[in-house]
């Protein structure tokens, strides 16, 4: 599958030295201010990439983040997330079907807001249904359940009420996977 990801210059480098380059991202997340906010939904999509993929983790392991859609970075919105004013690469990368583990956008986002993702399961302990946005038919089900809590807006597509867009995990880049590293800045952190 054809995926795009930002990376640091350092990641390129260490490609172009040793050809496979493991994510450490996971042992820099503790460190981010306002982790405990995030902490159980990266669990969760560590946790399922484990299970899922069974894979196991090393200690300070983690997992690269990718779209599969080039139009969230062709709109320039890949700006918003350099996390500070520096050099980096966005990669395009032909990852092996069998090493991603692929979601809805939308349905991460949901769940990193500490919500479940249908506001049919609103009274479920949090976490509840968040298996759904691994699910094929997860754009369907969601945009239903929308419409029935949100009459107003039925007419929309299922894509315009939850977006198509999969994020994308995996835990190691090899450099015969990259097909172009597309050199830009970021913009000033606006995450204070």
């Amino acid at each position: 599958m054809r995926v795009y990801t930002i990376q640091t210059a350092s990641v390129v480098r260490q490609l172009q030295n040793q050809h496979i380059v493991y994510s450490r991202y996971h042992k820099a997340l503790a460190q981010q201010r306002h982790w405990e906010m995030f902490k159980r939904s990266y669990q969760y999509i560590y946790d399922s990439y484990a299970r899922q993929k069974h894979y196991t983790f090393g200690y300070d392991q983690g997992l690269f983040w990718a779209y599969d859609q080039f139009e969230f970075f062709a709109k320039g919105d890949y700006r918003l997330q350099a996390a500070k004013r520096s050099s980096n690469y966005l990669l395009t990368i032909d990852l092996p079907d069998d090493l991603g583990l692929a979601f809805n956008s939308t349905a991460w986002n949901i769940s990193v807001g500490g919500r479940n993702l249908l506001e049919s399961n609103e009274d479920k302990p949090v976490g509840y249904d968040w298996a759904l946005m691994f699910a094929p038919d997860a754009v369907p089900v969601m945009a239903a359940d929308f419409r029935q809590h949100n009459p107003d807006n039925a007419l929309d597509s299922d894509e315009q009420i939850v977006g198509a867009t999969r994020e994308v995990v995996f835990p190691y880049i090899q450099a015969d996977w990259i097909q172009e590293a597309k050199h830009f800045r970021g913009k000033a952190n606006r995450i204070n």
